[in-house]
């Protein structure tokens, strides 16, 4: 599939801090996203640029939580490699609300595990292949492509089944 079936969006999700109202802190994110006519796929992390308000905090040694206990910062953390369907993709799925897809909603699953292979991807070789990796994504999920067309997602997953 072409760069020109797809629309690509990288958005950028704010830090926030919000420990009284039980959401917690987090750091900057960024998704991209590359949308197709059947759905779309994603990458996503935070980059570990807090709130202003926490980086005092964080240069002291951590975080103060909500138990008075202080915890470290993290760092870059990839959290997802997902795929938006506009259609279930497996039995019994449900659908939810979907802020990518034009209808709103969308059949959606992810894995943090084979975000970090996307993470790789982009910090070792730029952001051109990381898009190239989504079109490949893309093609496996919807186009019925072969696995074999993703080489770099599923090696950590490979290297821990190996090791046991």
């Amino acid at each position: 599939m072409s760069n020109q079936n797809f629309e690509h969006r990288v958005l950028w999700t704010p830090a926030y801090n919000h420990p009284t109202e039980g959401g917690g802190r987090r750091s900057l994110g960024v998704t991209f996203c590359a949308i197709g006519p059947k759905g779309a796929v994603d990458f996503a992390f935070t980059t570990g640029i807090y709130c202003a308000t926490d980086r005092d905090d964080i240069e002291n040694g951590g975080l103060i939580c909500l138990d008075g206990r202080r915890r470290p910062a993290l760092g870059v953390l990839p959290y997802d490699l997902g795929r938006h369907s506009i259609e279930p993709r497996h039995p019994g799925e449900s659908s939810q609300r979907c802020h990518l897809l034009a209808c709103g909603r969308c059949y959606y699953n992810g894995s943090s595990l084979n975000a970090e292979d996307a993470l790789d991807v982009l910090t070792d070789e730029g952001e051109e292949a990381l898009w190239d990796l989504l079109h490949r994504f893309y093609a496996v999920i919807f186009d019925g492509a072969s696995d074999d067309s993703i080489p770099e997602i599923g090696r950590r997953w490979n290297a821990m089944r190996a090791a046991k």
